[in-house]
């Protein structure tokens, strides 16, 4: 948040300082007022492990690179 807030008023120090201030006092409002109330939580998966997970253009490319060995 702070990164970005910095990077678009950076040519505006004290609008920046502003903007940055309000921010955190919403963040600080929003999490003490505002109860949590979906069911969803994000999770590590692990269904993937052991795979090569490629795109089509990636695997194209590669192809491309290095073809199939004529034995």
């Amino acid at each position: 948040m702070e990164i970005a807030i910095q990077r678009q008023f950076s040519k505006k120090a004290k609008a920046a300082a502003l903007n940055l201030g309000a921010a955190k006092l919403g963040f600080e409002y929003a999490k003490a007022s505002l109860p949590k109330q979906d069911r969803f939580r994000i999770e590590r998966s692990n269904k993937t492990a052991g795979k090569i997970i490629i795109d089509g253009n990636s695997a194209a490319a590669l192809g491309a690179v290095f073809p199939a060995s004529r034995s």
